[in-house]
């Protein structure tokens, strides 16, 4: 017989998809930011209450970490996805479009963070963006500063 914390009954097994047994024995609720938990860990939550992102750590939250997209399924279910390697923002449902890259590294064409730019490219120091060298303007335009 197992303990249910829940509501301090004894029963067969614990309760499916509201409760994990933690220790041998004992059935606990899961925690208040998952719909369904496991791994013997109320606060690993397998799915999430409709309204939070789920993590790749397994835990619930109301927004993606800055280095995460935030993505929304065909389901409806919502989720955090890790940016590209070298990314510290990406654009939410696009964990491979980078829009801004950690310290130290050159965005290449939104999808790479880089230590320099490649052969042809020189890095915008405003941006920090490469932008293709052989790119020439008419006379009195220059390349957007931001691009």
């Amino acid at each position: 017989m197992k303990l249910n914390l829940a509501n301090s009954t004894c029963l067969n097994s614990c309760p499916a998809d509201v409760t994990v047994e933690e220790l041998a024995g004992i059935c606990n609720q899961c925690s208040e930011q998952c719909a369904t938990c496991g791994n013997q860990n109320s606060s690993y939550c397998v799915t999430c209450k409709s309204s939070l992102f789920h993590t790749p750590d397994f835990e619930c939250v109301a927004s993606c970490r800055s280095n995460q997209a935030q993505l929304i399924g065909k389901d409806g279910v919502k989720r955090c996805e890790w940016c590209a390697d070298g990314c510290a923002k990406c654009k939410d449902g696009k964990p491979q479009y980078c829009e801004i890259c950690e310290s130290g590294l050159v965005n290449f064409n939104f999808t790479d963070c880089l230590l320099e730019c490649p052969v042809n490219y020189t890095v915008n120091p405003l941006s920090g963006n490469c932008l293709d060298s052989t790119i020439k303007c008419k006379f009195g335009y220059e390349l957007n500063a931001t691009d």
